[in-house]
C-alpha cells in the first residue's frame, strides 16, 4: 500500500497585512527558490532553497486563517516569492484550501518555469 505525503513548502517570510500584492489587504506568503537572478529583483533574499523553515500546505493555510479577520472581506492570500511556480504542489494545494473556504488568491510569478508545452504541467497550473 503505497502513501502520499503532503507537498513542503520551502517558506522564506509572510507579510500579515500586505497591500500590494493584489486586490485589498493581502496575506503574503513569500517561498524560497528563483533561478532568475534579475537585476532589480524586488526579493533577492529569497532565491536561496534552505530548510530552515517548512511547512505543509495545511500549515501554511492555517497560519494565514489566523489573519483573516484582517483581508476576509476586501483581499485575500497571495503566494510570491522567490518563484512559487518551482513550489507548484504546495501552491496549488494551498490555494485548493483556500478557494474551499471561499478566500481570494493571488499569484506573484515571474512566469520562468512556464511550460505550456507540457499537457501535465498546464493542467495543474490550470487547477490553480
Amino acid at each position: 500500500m503505497s502513501q502520499t505525503y503532503p507537498a513542503t513548502g520551502y517558506i522564506h517570510s509572510v507579510e500579515t497585512f500586505g497591500l500590494v500584492d493584489g486586490p485589498g489587504v493581502r496575506y503574503v506568503l513569500f517561498l524560497q527558490g528563483c533561478a532568475m537572478r534579475c537585476r532589480y529583483c524586488h526579493n533577492p533574499e529569497t532565491w536561496a532553497f534552505t530548510q530552515e523553515n517548512t511547512k505543509t500546505p495545511q500549515q501554511a493555510f492555517d497560519a494565514a486563517c489566523r489573519y483573516q479577520n484582517y483581508w476576509r472581506n476586501n483581499g485575500g492570500l497571495t503566494i510570491s516569492g522567490g518563484e512559487p511556480l518551482l513550489q507548484m504542489d504546495f501552491v496549488s494545494e494551498v490555494f485548493r484550501l483556500a478557494h474551499a473556504k471561499g478566500i481570494h488568491t493571488a499569484l506573484d510569478t515571474s512566469g520562468q518555469p512556464f511550460a505550456p508545452e507540457n499537457a501535465d504541467w498546464m493542467a495543474r497550473f490550470d487547477a490553480m
